[in-house]
């Protein structure tokens, strides 16, 4: 079992006060299914205006960042591009205000099970950033993850559009799974 955890600073505002802390390494395929369940289910509790910006804002990213997948990971971490919106900066935190816990545990053979934990008086500003920086903190400490992840937003963003919305609780496991297998397919394509 691994645990990630967000930590929001009691003492800064969300939007440049998390902590993102992974217990111990995960596969980047694994990372992958893991954000798109907590994408998921952080859009099915969120207000429909903050989860229509927050789909908004990570679509405009990965639509950015399709543009110049052939760049260095370095390349794209000094011009910024490898930052979804305005999130945060991982430090060291002071005084913890919030936290929310990813649990994961693998078997093999299956994709992860996730259980997340959000304390009750957790914000909805906290519960957008929480994505983001989940996401930023993967970005730059995974050197390909930047080429998996819009895949995956891209392909989310579509299944919420065309299937069923995000609204419906069914989406927090059949939107990742949809993520996955069209990520699984462009993947096998590329190779033939």
């Amino acid at each position: 079992m691994s645990t990630i955890t967000i930590s929001f600073d009691k003492d800064l505002p969300a939007s440049n006060g998390i902590g993102v802390v992974m217990e111990s390494p995960i596969t980047e395929h694994e990372l992958a299914w893991i954000w798109d369940h907590y994408f998921s289910l952080v859009l099915n509790k969120l207000p429909a205006d903050y989860a229509e910006d927050l789909m908004s804002e990570t679509a405009k990213w990965a639509i950015t960042i399709t543009k110049n997948l052939q760049e260095q990971h370095e390349s794209l971490q000094e011009d910024g591009l490898l930052t979804i919106g305005k999130t945060p900066a991982f430090h060291q935190i002071t005084e913890v205000e919030n936290e929310i816990y990813i649990e994961t545990s693998t078997q093999t053979g299956h994709w992860p099970t996730i259980h997340s934990r959000l304390s009750n008086d957790i914000s909805n500003e906290q519960l957008v950033h929480s994505v983001t920086a989940l996401a930023n903190f993967l970005l730059c400490e995974y050197k390909t993850f930047y080429r998996e992840l819009p895949l995956h937003i891209i392909a989310l963003k579509k299944y919420y559009t065309e299937q069923q919305p995000f609204t419906n609780e069914e989406s927090i496991t059949l939107a990742p799974a949809y993520a996955m297998k069209i990520a699984m397919q462009f993947h096998n394509s590329v190779k033939h």
